[in-house]
């Protein structure tokens, strides 16, 4: 899964900037890269974000070291990034409900962050915290930045008039 979320991320990294650069290929590169990233982290963000192997999500020695509530805090966490991303990239490809999606994404994201931060301190959650903190500053960064780029609004075409 790492692999795939370096992939993931290099592929929509590469989208914006080609959008940034107003070049073909970014509507393409942001979509699937954002998309698949955001899928990676939805369903599998317990996993993930717990340094659970791939292949042993099937295991249960794998979830018998974890507490059930850093594999909750894992699954929330997922969902949040995985929101803040197609909220991102909806709002690079001008669909329609991107800002709510970043809104209620990263407002979660900044929430259930700043409680764990708080109260338990970075260094109790899974890993020592620094992947989760990483991800979800780098999630929070391009939620932000995706409403500045400069992208080429669509054009609404003339009324016909009789």
């Amino acid at each position: 899964m790492a692999k795939l979320e370096k992939i993931f991320t290099v592929m929509l990294l590469i989208g914006v900037v080609l959008r940034f650069l107003q070049l073909d290929g970014a509507d393409i590169l942001t979509l699937l890269g954002g998309a698949l990233l955001g899928i990676l982290y939805w369903p599998l963000g317990f996993a993930r974000l717990n340094g659970i192997r791939a292949r042993d999500l099937f295991s249960g020695a794998a979830y018998r070291q974890r507490t059930g509530g850093a594999l909750v805090l894992g699954a929330v966490l997922g969902l949040a990034l995985a929101v803040t991303l197609f909220g991102a990239v909806f709002v690079l490809m001008r669909w329609a409900g991107g800002d709510v999606m970043r809104l209620v994404g990263g407002s979660t994201l900044l929430i259930i962050l700043g409680i764990v931060v708080a109260v338990r301190g970075p260094l109790t959650l899974p890993n020592g915290g620094r992947g989760w903190l990483i991800r979800g500053t780098a999630v929070l960064l391009l939620a932000l930045l995706a409403g500045y780029l400069p992208v080429a609004r669509p054009t609404t075409p003339p009324a016909i008039t009789r």
